[in-house]
């Protein structure tokens, strides 16, 4: 219907109402802005039905600053010249579909400077919202990703209030739509038409958003089912199939790899996760209120800590290191998109030169070796010269005996006496006697000499391990190396926008692909329940799709597959190259995060640099105290039972 066509619409005080220009379209009808009064919006239905106009004019009067402050409400009912309710007025909501947030790849290009802050802020903000709608003794009903909407400064206002159950004066006008992926376990499978709705079916619609929200688009019961068959979002909701929680495991479920684990952020929010999506949260205001997340959120952002490499990047204090960082290594994705900004013109300007010139400045170790214990010739000990003589004097004893039975022995045998042979037995007596005196004295002295040498060698080893000026020089060629590649980041992100520009068709395409999301696109047999599995295992736009990717995710075998796969043809069949056309935004964000990242690991490496080149010198003259202590000492005693071994070698 264009606006020539419109009916003459009054609001309910006969003032006329000139409709501009159409803001949207639905099922239900269209949206325009209002001429003259900007920041309200005229809704006109295509059809006309008195139940509904009931409940607008009721709401309309139920309005307030508090309502009106998070929600799209009804401020008017629109009449036609016949009196009949046509259509409403309400405040304007400037802004994008959640789901547009809550997704990477999405606010990458929707949002400006969204962090993790920013995710909880607009998660509490939501929860503010569903709070005053219960407050005011209303019910939404029909939460999904498509209802509430989130300006660049993380305000939300929920839409589509006239769908809301409404309580008026004691009576209901149900809400007789809700999307299932949304909607509690216990209004699955069931006809919504005349369903009293609760706030604590609401608050396990809250629970979902908040997961989606802060775990990157995942469905809290997406995830692969171990059973036999398939497992579909509403099924696992209604059997209470929660992918991420304690009993998943028991339920027969596992959550997608490479995804958050549940205590991820903080063990109260993981908590309030497990209540809401528990079989006992069916009960009656089980699950957490509106006010609970509230409450635990608040408290989870004042408790972030920034990363020291990425200024986008914040988490919880109970990591010991940036998880994000991590993350983003292994999946390739850019989770976070604050602005990345140059430390140039801050007062904490670094400082590379001066730097340098301090690194530069500290001599190193100085020069030492340890002494060679036989460098000079050393005397024996006066002991190991009285054994000497002492053992001199025996052999020459022992061997005057042996040759003076030995003459005697021939004497004997040429006189026709006892013989050679019994004197020849007490020859050797004596002379093998002698040699096992010797052996044993000077083995016992040349296991004292092994040993001490043994522990030479070992205090060399540990002086080279411990004591050497080569982790000092290790350390400076470290350091020298970090100072090469910090000068040359501005020729290296030269020569990145270089290949950037080369690939720039691939990337014109894949920047193409990126902005057809499943989530908002029409393919066969492929509903939001689906399409909610597919973004759990990280298949957001069409340059996600292959047959790869898809046939992996549960529940999509060759014929949705094949269905995914050609919606992703057709589209690439309309992508047309615009060699004019600049580097997609996207890819020089990544590139500038990278650049940042390495510039701001390598000025901590520097900045540390010249406090650990003086922990290490130290450390080495600390060492090479101690040891030189114990090596002068080895040194003396080793010395001298090398001269002792040397005696006694030439005089035994």
């Amino acid at each position: 219907m264009s606006n020539a066509t419109l009916p003459k619409c009054k609001d309910s005080k006969g003032h006329h109402i000139k409709a501009g220009k159409v803001i949207g379209r639905g099922g239900e009808g269209t949206v325009y802005e209002v001429e003259g009064k900007p920041g309200i919006v005229l809704k006109l239905y295509h059809k006309y039905d008195d139940e509904r106009s009931k409940k607008i004019t009721s709401m309309s009067h139920m309005k307030s600053e508090r309502l009106l402050k998070y929600t799209a409400w009804p401020i008017d009912t629109v009449k036609d010249e016949g009196g009949k309710i046509i259509g409403l007025l309400m405040p304007s909501a400037n802004g994008k579909e959640i789901h547009k947030l809550y997704s990477p790849k999405n606010r990458l290009n929707d949002f400006d400077n969204v962090s993790l802050p920013f995710l909880i802020h607009t998660a509490a903000n939501i929860a503010r919202s569903f709070a005053i709608v219960h407050e005011n003794g209303q019910v939404i009903g029909d939460v999904n990703h498509g209802n509430i909407v989130v300006a660049n400064d993380g305000t939300v206002k929920l839409i589509d209030c006239d769908s809301f159950q409404i309580n008026t004066n004691g009576k209901l006008i149900f809400c007789k739509v809700g999307v299932a992926t949304h909607q509690p376990p216990e209004l699955q499978s069931k006809s919504l038409s005349n369903i009293v709705r609760t706030p604590n079916h609401d608050n396990f619609g809250i629970a979902i958003i908040i997961f989606q929200l802060l775990f990157m688009g995942r469905h809290p019961f997406s995830g692969r089912y171990l059973g036999s068959g398939d497992m579909p979002i509403e099924k696992a909701i209604e059997q209470h199939r929660f992918a991420y929680g304690k009993n998943a495991k028991q339920r027969d479920m596992q959550q997608p790899p490479g995804t958050l684990p549940l205590d991820f952020y903080s063990k109260e929010l993981a908590e309030l996760f497990e209540k809401a999506f528990s079989q006992s949260g069916s009960n009656n205001n089980n699950r957490p209120k509106a006010t609970e997340w509230i409450t635990v959120l608040e408290k989870l952002n004042k408790e972030l800590v920034s990363c020291p490499l990425n200024q986008a990047h914040t988490f919880s204090k109970e990591h010991n290191n940036c998880p994000w960082c991590e993350y983003e290594g292994k999946t390739g994705l850019v989770l976070f998109t604050a602005v990345i900004k140059s430390k140039l013109g801050t007062e904490n300007v670094f400082q590379l030169n001066l730097i340098w010139k301090k690194i530069s400045s500290i001599s190193p170790p100085y020069d030492q070796n340890l002494p060679d214990p036989f460098a000079y010739s050393q005397n024996p000990s006066e002991e190991i010269i009285k054994i000497g003589k002492k053992f001199k004097r025996k052999k020459i004893m022992r061997l005057s005996v042996a040759i003076i039975l030995g003459i005697f022995s021939l004497l004997l045998t040429f006189s026709g006496g006892m013989g050679i042979y019994p004197i020849g037995g007490v020859i050797a007596s004596i002379v093998l006697g002698l040699k096992k005196a010797k052996d044993l004295q000077f083995e016992e002295i040349y296991l004292g000499y092994e040993n001490l040498n043994r522990k030479w060698i070992s205090l060399l080893e540990r002086w080279k391990k411990e004591a050497s000026s080569d982790k000092f020089f290790s350390k400076l060629a470290e350091l020298n190396d970090y100072k090469t590649k910090y000068t040359d980041i501005p020729n290296m992100r030269t020569l990145k926008l270089k290949q950037l520009e080369k690939d720039q068709r691939n990337r014109q395409l894949n920047e193409y692909l990126d902005s057809f999301y499943i989530q908002s696109s029409n393919i066969d047999s492929i509903g939001p329940s689906r399409k909610a599995v597919l973004q759990s295992y990280g298949i957001e736009t069409a340059r996600d799709v292959s047959k790869q990717s898809v046939l992996r995710v549960p529940g999509f075998g060759p014929s949705l597959t094949s269905n995914l796969v050609e919606w992703r043809k057709n589209i690439e069949k309309r992508f047309s190259f615009d060699p004019k056309k600049g580097i997609p935004k996207s890819d020089m964000y990544s590139l500038e995060k990278e650049i940042f990242s390495l510039k701001s690991d390598l000025e901590k490496k520097l900045t540390k640099g010249e406090a650990e080149l003086i922990y290490i010198k130290t450390s080495i003259n600390t060492r090479r105290e101690i040891l030189k202590r114990d090596a002068d000492e080895c040194v003396q005693l080793l010395g001298k039972a090398k001269a002792n071994v040397d005696y006694l070698k030439n005089v035994l």
